[in-house]
């Protein structure tokens, strides 16, 4: 199996992160990157603006191995109205203002069962949650984030975790926009 990124969740207390980032991500004989995980920024956890996100880049000396991963879930619960069309390109943009695009390397794409900038990290199933069908096809069809690799950490239909079924209603979605 070949591993091109892993996730580290930015949600620490801020000494430990900062101590992270200034260590910076160290010699490795693995070639993959490491993702630093938007949080939702409850409770003096980092990671849960864009302003954070860019510091830490900055302390970890924009390393070519440091990239953002988007947790669609974290996203909703921090304030960000994934729902529409214009919410996503809300978010988007001020993403490139803060950090840029170039940073942004994948997206968990998780619903939400918590409300809009409610601070819940609480993942549901794609269509099933707060943030909707509508708000998906947004995401996954937004010409700056197409390109970007997509994870489900969703609890699963059945659940037992991600599932088929999930991935299924993200490719239709996908798949629709292509049709029209």
């Amino acid at each position: 199996m070949r591993c091109e990124s892993w996730t580290a969740w930015a949600g620490w207390r801020r000494s430990r992160t900062w101590a992270a980032a200034e260590k910076g991500p160290g010699p490795t004989r693995w070639r993959a990157s490491r993702l630093v995980e938007y949080s939702v920024g409850a409770g003096g956890q980092v990671g849960g603006t864009f302003e954070e996100l860019a510091d830490i880049l900055k302390a970890m000396r924009y390393h070519p191995r440091v990239g953002i991963c988007l947790d669609s879930c974290h996203l909703f619960a921090a304030g960000w109205d994934l729902r529409t069309l214009q919410g996503v390109t809300q978010m988007v943009r001020a993403f490139e203002r803060t950090v840029g695009l170039k940073h942004l390397r994948a997206l968990h794409l998780n619903d939400s069962k918590g409300a809009l900038g409610s601070r819940i990290d609480r993942h549901e199933n794609i269509g099933r949650g707060r943030i909707g069908r509508r708000g998906f096809a947004a995401l996954v069809n937004h010409p700056k984030l197409r390109r970007l690799a997509g994870f489900i950490e969703t609890p699963g239909f059945d659940h037992h975790g991600p599932d088929r079924r999930n991935l299924l209603v993200l490719k239709k979605l996908r798949a629709g926009a292509r049709k029209n």
